[in-house]
């Protein structure tokens, strides 16, 4: 029966994309309301037929029965295709399969096709190409009919162009930089060249390029050159489809050969991709000028092409069609903007990487594309490509008729954006972010750890009656650090995360300089809770908001910023512990307090503005944290397990200050150098546990963890020389475990709660670790007179590493959490 009910979907869809012509038989809004039918039916299917699609659907709490309107239907990230199937064909039924252009296998995603879905395919990617490129051939007002197939293509023993055979299907040539679908079976970029040149060329096509042993693409130019020059002189109008690539190794060729060319009036090129590490990269701009100087192809000739391996359909630019339509009204052919549209068949629209909201007039976001031309896999997929929104029709492209001068009728959904994707002020606009909040966090995290050398002082200065009331402040700090970030995750799901980044320090600013100035131990409490309270707003706005930035590698990503902590961590202990050598306590906190408030002003100044978003129209899009008391259960597990590795880091830090300056007698400045030392090689362990992790990040978590106990048991017996060194090492491992942890867990959830899901994980588990530095200060005063023994200490750290090792139990929580919101099948 399911074959059968897919059957006829593509049956239908087919129909859809025949009746979508340039000029449209119906009312737009009857076509509108035939694609949102056909979108929910086909949608209906793959939730029974997809098994990781219906995991995904349900974690969401949007199955079939609760989505009413087609922008509800859930989307799937290109990512995702790499590591599961999303195809409801058995493996006996699949006839193909595309690959993206990952640079291992392990990277690549897999699109699978059946034989009536491959014809799908073809029929979309035609009806999608005429349009764009052979605006003559739709003038008719319907997309035509494909012609029977060419003549075989032009093959490597035929070095000159041969005069076409008078076959149906157009007065063009093709000429194509790649190889045929025949040499590249798995890529969809090679399928759509080999289907346009056999259903639209006339005669066969010339294809320049190959592929080496690895399966790169590569331009045969020794043969490039005879067949275009055999085209000028046969006076034959050609189309030319490549890679951005290829178009440069082509002019490279060209301009080494010192030749020119003036391809026939019609003649027309079709660019498409990147570069991917293969040639020198232009700005597109530059590439189109230097095509247009040696083959002579002016840039309204030209059409950008938008694809993807995941997707059944196209996107193109309208320079090709809206020069047909001026030189028809008699004017001077002029190049259209480049922006990007989608057939009736297809729906895109852009999505803010904060919130998944639809962004507004002008707004920068993730590209999200519905495509019913992919029956036999998922209509929606998130891509991970950067898109504008660009209003609404303004004017012609790509198969729309102008009536009359200044009319205009277009392909349905008139109120679907133009969009210019991959910008390329884009990836400096991302990586800016990333450093700027990468600076943020190493200032937050330098004012967790800056008492941590001048406990004994502050016992002195305050007149306070124990070390465990200097040990308290840090303990407070973090209790207001941590208390509120469920809260503040909430804002951070619904305000602008800069904002709260950039007040959040201000906060954590004002505390420390407050403290700098405290004369008792009052006025200390209030410093460090408002200093906490600042630091609280970091995280679940930070956090969430590099993890929507970079959904692919958020491991990496995490690990980058995670080198800002790592920083903080080092300096703040080493810079405190040195001043107040010489000067005391309260200049030093004072002075970081001041650094903090110029830091904050200068993150307001350069952080990009966040994008402009719109309420979704989709219900229920803020979402809900857990739709089941199983993934509750789950993940409160996992943050309480993961508490247990946090007391043990907390009580490391706290416990390490009063072990190096009892048990060792270290003076405050070098006890604040080893301190320091468990946090600076951090700097180098989270940017690459962070890059590894995002494979089997859950096998990386357990090495580091165990790696870090394994230190943590045999501290006490380390000779005094070494002391730095195993510090070295226990941070090294230990801190390499938290962006990773962050990766997991928030790549599990919607960006529309990782805020909320973020900020009640850190409140769970730091106000329980937190209790570490309070512990500390009371198990080094039960010790008495022993806490000047090194040994005394040994059960001690033993049963810190045993907790270090309980809280790998976590990792199953965050499996089975990642099965239900993670895809995982």
């Amino acid at each position: 029966m399911g074959h059968e009910l897919f059957q006829d979907l593509i049956r239908r869809v087919r129909e859809f994309i025949h009746a979508s012509g340039p000029v449209l038989s119906g009312s737009a809004g009857a076509q509108e309301s035939t694609f949102e039918s056909l979108a929910l039916e086909v949608f209906a299917a793959q939730y029974d037929a997809v098994p990781p699609y219906r995991s995904l659907c349900q974690a969401r709490g949007l199955t079939p029965g609760h989505v009413t309107e087609w922008r509800s239907i859930p989307a799937v990230p290109t990512t995702a295709f790499k590591e599961w199937d999303f195809t409801s064909l058995a493996p006996t039924e699949r006839r193909a399969v595309f690959h993206s252009s990952g640079t291992t296998a392990a990277s690549r995603s897999r699109h699978f096709h059946s034989a009536e879905s491959l014809a799908l395919y073809e029929t979309s990617v035609c009806a999608g190409f005429a349009p764009a490129l052979l605006p003559e051939r739709t003038a008719g007002g319907r997309l035509p009919s494909p012609p029977p197939p060419c003549p075989q293509p032009l093959n490597r023993g035929e070095a000159r162009w041969k005069p076409a055979p008078q076959v149906q299907g157009g007065p063009f040539r093709f000429v194509v930089l790649a190889p045929p679908s025949a040499a590249a079976p798995h890529s969809s970029l090679a399928h759509m060249f080999s289907t346009v040149a056999t259903a639209f060329g006339n005669g066969p096509a010339a294809y320049l390029g190959d592929t080496d042993g690895a399966g790169n693409w590569r331009l045969d130019v020794g043969r490039t050159l005879p067949v275009l020059t055999g085209a000028v002189e046969a006076n034959e109008p050609v189309v030319v489809l490549g890679t951005a690539f290829g178009f440069v190794h082509l002019l490279e060729h060209l301009e080494a050969a010192g030749t020119r060319l003036a391809l026939p009036p019609g003649s027309r090129g079709l660019e498409t991709g990147g570069y991917k590490g293969r040639s020198r990269e232009l700005p597109k701009a530059e590439l189109h000028r230097w095509i247009e100087r040696r083959l002579g192809l002016p840039s309204e000739r030209l059409v950008c092409e938008y694809g993807m391996s995941e997707l059944g359909s196209q996107a193109y630019d309208g320079a090709v069609a809206a020069a047909a339509d001026t030189a028809a009204e008699g004017g001077a052919p002029t190049a259209a903007g480049r922006r990007f549209r989608f057939a009736p068949w297809a729906r895109a629209w852009v999505v803010s990487p904060e919130d998944g909201r639809e962004v507004g007039e002008g707004g920068t976001g993730l590209l999200r594309v519905l495509d019913l031309a992919n029956v036999r896999s998922v209509l929606a997929v998130q891509t991970e490509d950067l898109a504008v929104r660009r209003g609404r029709v303004l004017s012609c492209w790509g198969g729309c008729r102008r009536r009359k001068r200044g009319a205009v009728r277009s392909w349905p959904g008139e109120a679907e954006p133009l969009m210019s994707v991959r910008t390329s002020s884009t990836p400096r606009v991302l990586t800016r972010v990333l450093w700027l909040v990468g600076l943020l966090h190493g200032l937050n995290h330098l004012y967790n750890v800056a008492l941590l050398p001048v406990y004994l002082q502050l016992q002195r200065d305050l007149n306070l009656p124990s070390i465990a009331a200097a040990t308290s402040l840090t303990t407070l700090m973090m209790l207001a650090y941590f208390l509120p970030s469920y809260p503040l995750g909430v804002l951070a799901d619904r305000l602008d995360r800069r904002w709260l980044l950039t007040w959040g320090l201000v906060l954590n600013a004002l505390g420390y300089l407050g403290l700098g100035w405290a004369r008792n131990y009052p006025t200390a409490l209030g410093c460090v809770v408002l200093a906490g309270l600042g630091g609280s707003f970091y995280h679940p706005a930070a956090t969430a908001l590099v993890v929507g930035l970079f959904p692919q590698r958020t491991g990496r990503a995490l690990g980058l910023i995670g080198m800002g902590a790592s920083a903080g961590f080092f300096l703040g202990p080493l810079y405190v512990g040195w001043r107040a050598a010489s000067v005391g306590w309260r200049a030093p906190l004072a002075e970081l307090g001041l650094v903090g408030l110029a830091a904050a002003g200068l993150f307001a100044w350069l952080s990009p503005p966040a994008p402009a978003t719109r309420e979704p129209t989709r219900p229920g899009s803020r979402g809900v944290l857990f739709g089941s008391p199983a993934l509750w259960a789950w993940f409160l597990a996992a943050a309480a397990l993961f508490s247990l590795r946090d007391f043990a880091a907390c009580s490391m830090a706290s416990l390490g200050s009063l072990f190096l300056q009892q048990a060792h007698g270290m003076d405050v400045r070098t006890t604040g150098l080893a301190l320091s030392s468990i946090f600076l090689v951090g700097v180098v362990s989270n940017p690459l546990f962070g890059h590894l992790s995002d494979r089997a990040r859950l096998r990386w978590i357990a090495f580091v963890l165990v790696s870090a106990a394994v230190v943590i048991a045999g501290f006490p017996r380390v000779p005094r020389a070494w002391l730095i060194p195993a510090l070295l090492v226990y941070g090294f491992f230990m801190l390499a475990n938290y962006p990773m942890v962050e990766a997991a867990l928030l790549t599990s959830v919607p960006d529309a709660v990782r805020g909320r899901v973020f900020g009640l994980f850190i409140m769970i588990s730091g106000l329980l670790g937190n209790l570490g530095h309070w512990w500390a200060g009371v198990q080094v005063r039960s010790l008495g007179l022993a806490a000047g023994q090194p040994e005394s200490y040994q059960g001690t750290y033993l049963g810190l590493a045993g907790l270090v090792l309980l809280s790998l139990g976590a990792l199953p929580c965050l499996h089975a959490l990642r099965r239900k919101e993670g895809l995982e099948p």
